[in-house]
């Protein structure tokens, strides 16, 4: 037997031995990250993702990956006991911006303790004025693109009414010069197609200040149509807002006889609101 031979015998126990202590460390890994990112999703649920039940060891070439099952964290006796507040809160922030959608405001205005009633208040009222913000960008892009149109409608009135006083210009001269012409046929001087092709022009000419007139008015019901759109589109967002606010404004109330142990400041902040949607 050589050398080499003798060499490699004990190679091979030292790699699977290795290899057990690799498997066994990259299992203690897998496990520790799981446990981790729950632990973050229990203290701070607005920044972690939700933990999975399973995380999966990739082993060295050759071998099979291994699951590694991880029990999901269970609610904490504060978490449930905190859902309740975060409901309410979410009301009274959710109505504080459907009243700004309603009343057609630029912001969002929270009661005047709202901010101070939780260390939950914050991140809830920034949630609240990010939906605002978009819901009022889309509402006055739409309002723009409508009001956009009825320039556009407009631009094409003006271009009609000025088509229509060249043509009245031009049934002037054709009348000028068909008076012309007919003191001549009655002398014989002229003959009778000249004055016949006069006739068929201006007739033709009235004919187009009629079409042209036609499609100012057509124009002007589009304006119409379109205004219509503006205010229909401002009357859906007020009602929506409305019907919405006394939806919340039960969830409110319901919340508040479910949980009467809620913290005294937030359910006289819960009172207020309600009380002041009714006014």
């Amino acid at each position: 037997m050589t050398d080499d031979q003798h060499s490699s015998q004990p190679e091979l126990p030292r790699r699977q031995r290795a290899t057990k202590i690799r498997t066994s460390l990259l299992k203690t890994a897998a496990i520790a990250s799981v446990a981790s990112a729950a632990t973050l999703a229990l203290v701070r649920p607005d920044l972690a993702e939700q933990p999975s039940a399973h995380a999966t060891v990739h082993l060295p070439a050759g071998e099979e990956p291994v699951a590694v099952a991880v029990p999901a964290p269970s609610p904490t006796a504060s978490q449930a006991a905190d859902e309740p507040s975060l409901k309410l809160l979410t009301f009274i922030a959710t109505r504080s911006r459907l009243r700004a959608e309603r009343d057609g405001h630029n912001r969002v205005t929270f009661p005047a303790k709202f901010q101070r009633t939780s260390t939950h208040a914050p991140r809830i009222a920034v949630n609240e004025e990010r939906l605002f913000e978009a819901r009022r960008l889309a509402f006055e892009s739409r309002q723009r693109d409508l009001r956009s149109k009825i320039g556009l409608v407009r631009d094409e009135i003006a271009g009609f009414q000025t088509q229509r006083d060249a043509k009245e210009q031009e049934i002037s001269f054709i009348k000028e010069e068909l008076r012309a012409i007919e003191k001549l046929h009655t002398r014989q001087l002229s003959n009778i197609s000249r004055l016949m092709s006069l006739k068929r022009d201006l007739t033709r000419a009235q004919w187009d200040i009629g079409l042209l007139e036609s499609s100012v008015a057509r124009s002007n019901l589009s304006i119409k149509d379109i205004e219509q759109q503006i205010h229909e589109d401002r009357h859906g967002l007020v009602v929506d807002a409305e019907r919405e606010l006394r939806a919340i404004d039960l969830d409110i109330l319901d919340t508040t006889k479910e949980h009467q142990d809620l913290p005294e400041p937030l359910l006289q902040l819960a009172a207020e609101a309600v009380r002041s949607t009714r006014r």
